[in-house]
């Protein structure tokens, strides 16, 4: 079993208050501010940092990817920040500890899991009903070898947090079972149809179910009134 160590825990509380707090500090202060952008300056004539972004991104609670725009943001300028927090000691407490650091690293590996299936969904019009049990069965995949990862060093609360991420979609899974549009739709795309379901594990037993449930509903909707003819 899996033993969440308290200091664990305190340590992964307090990424988001310093990822966030710190991108609040920087905007909020012009002084700040023009120290930061001078020191993103510096590293990219330096080959230090690259890419085209120059300003932290500020963590909004009414968004649901801010969170990771934010500490991906933080990750992104790690050197300047650590040399922003270097030269004013009142952000020393937004400083992350490298074993904060590490962590960081490993929410941002998490969170990315959810930002395609996140974005579809919030789509108008998208996903469709023929993807979201292909969506749903793939962040599952994703959660279980985030869960299960032997070669790398993962925390064991990410892993306790990949398995409750995990039972919440499993939960949301079953409301796909509930409503057999969802897995019909499957059999009947062309690229698709019941060998997806072999594919993807679904037992003998069940794809024999679905294939009964799917002839039945045809037959229910289509099958000719013989007695009007």
């Amino acid at each position: 079993g899996v033993y969440l160590d308290e200091e664990e825990v305190q340590m992964a509380s307090h990424i988001f208050p310093k990822v966030s707090g710190l991108a609040r500090r920087v905007h909020d202060s012009p002084t700040l501010k023009e120290a930061f952008d001078n020191q993103v300056q510096a590293y990219k004539k330096s080959g230090e940092l690259s890419g085209d972004k120059n300003t932290l991104d500020r963590r909004v609670p009414t968004r649901w990817n801010s969170d990771l725009i934010c500490l991906e943001a933080h990750i992104h300028f790690k050197p300047v920040i650590q040399s922003l927090i270097a030269t004013n000691p009142a952000l020393k407490p937004y400083e992350l500890t490298e074993e904060e650091w590490n962590l960081a690293d490993l929410l941002d590996k998490a969170l990315v899991i959810f930002e395609k299936p996140t974005k579809l969904f919030s789509q108008s019009e998208v996903p469709m009903i023929v993807d979201v049990i292909p969506i749903l069965d793939n962040l599952r995949n994703e959660l279980i070898g985030l869960r299960d990862d032997t070669e790398n060093d993962v925390l064991d609360i990410v892993r306790v947090a990949s398995q409750a991420a995990l039972m919440m979609v499993d939960k949301y899974s079953l409301f796909t079972t509930d409503c057999d549009i969802y897995q019909f739709a499957i059999v009947l795309c062309p690229d698709r149809k019941l060998k997806w379901f072999k594919d993807h594990g679904f037992s003998a037993s069940e794809i024999k179910d679905i294939k009964k449930r799917i002839l039945a509903r045809f037959t229910q909707s289509y099958a000719t009134d013989k007695t009007s003819q």
